[in-house]
Formats: C-alpha cells, structure tokens, sequence
C-alpha cells in the first residue's frame, strides 16, 4: 500500500517537472522567434541609431512581459492551472528552501563571481557608475524575481527530490545557462 502511494507522490512531483520544463521551452521558443527572428532589426536600428519605433516598442516589450519572466510565467499556469493552489500558497512554495545557509553563499558566490568577471572582463558601455546600483533596482525585482520562481522555487527544489544538492544546482546552471544562450549572442543585448 505504501509503495502505491510513494509511487503516485513521485509521479506527481515528475509532472511538475515536466510541465515545469515543457512550459518554459514552449514559451521561451516563441519570444525568441519573435524577438531574435521577427524583431531584431528593430533592436539593432535603435542601438545604432536610438530611434525608438513601433517595432522596438514591441521588442522591448515582449523581452518584458513574456521573454524575462517566462519561468515565473511556467510557475503561475502550474501553480493556478494544473495543480489549482492559488497565488499565496504558490509563493509559499517559491521561497521555501531545505539549505538556507548553501543557498545564500551560492547564490553570493555567483553574484561576486559575475562581478569580478564584469570589471575584469566587461567593456564599459559609457554610462556613469551610479548607474551600476540603480541597475540593481531594476534587476532584483523584475529579472531576479520573474526568472528565479521558476529556476530556484520549482526547477532546483524538484530537482533536489532526485539527486544530490551541488548536482541539483550545476544540472539548474546548465538549464539556465541553455536558456539564456540566445540573449548571449544577442548583437543587442548587454549580457
């Protein structure tokens, strides 16, 4: 009796993943055939030229709306959709972690590691250094929180139910990464 009942727990946990993945792929390959094949020129025209049209309008806004916060996205149609809890409960599950002390020196490490490599490494765009800080204000809420509900609340916690904590997260880094790829090599984009 018990195997019964492990065994539809670990089903259920595998469709969240699944659904997890299957959404971010199916909305992440519509932004980014609308944005890096249909709408790319616009993009390039306005870095060059700093002519804002319709079209980049559109770009800027789609990368908003829908490209940045598609696994935030994935998490909110399995969250109301498939498993029906609603937005608190959702949320609740988001910032629960097992490793409160591995997650935040990870994610710190992370953090200073990318710093380091960007005054190592990066090629100043020009602007002036307060706008580092005010980038911050930006990021946190809009990128952290819109991309971060989907890789640490539901990707990385679902993936700790099946192998090892540091597996967990090297296996949630190369999504991320695999993810992110087309921004990389975005002539646009300042990643």
């Amino acid at each position: 009796m018990k195997d019964s009942t492990a065994s539809k727990s670990h089903k259920k946990k595998l469709n969240r993943l699944w659904w997890y993945l299957l959404l971010v792929i199916i909305l992440s390959v519509f932004c980014y055939i609308t944005l890096d094949v249909l709408l790319l020129p616009y993009s390039i025209n306005y870095s060059e030229t700093g002519e804002m049209t319709a079209g980049y309008f559109l770009y800027a806004s789609i990368g908003l709306l829908f490209s940045t916060p598609t696994p935030f996205i994935a998490v909110l149609i399995i969250s109301l959709f498939i498993e029906k809890i609603g937005i608190k409960q959702m949320f609740r599950n988001i910032f629960r972690t097992e490793n409160k002390m591995k997650t935040i020196l990870i994610t710190g490490g992370f953090c200073l590691l990318a710093f380091v490599y960007a005054m190592l490494f990066g090629i100043p765009n020009g602007s002036p250094w307060y706008m580092f800080p005010l980038g911050f204000l930006i990021m946190i809420p809009f990128v952290g929180i819109a991309e971060e509900t989907g890789w640490r609340g539901l990707l990385q916690p679902e993936l700790e139910k099946r192998m090892p904590y540091p597996f967990s997260v090297l296996l949630t880094a190369a999504i991320w990464f695999v993810w992110h790829f087309p921004v990389f090599i975005d002539p646009t984009s300042n990643h």
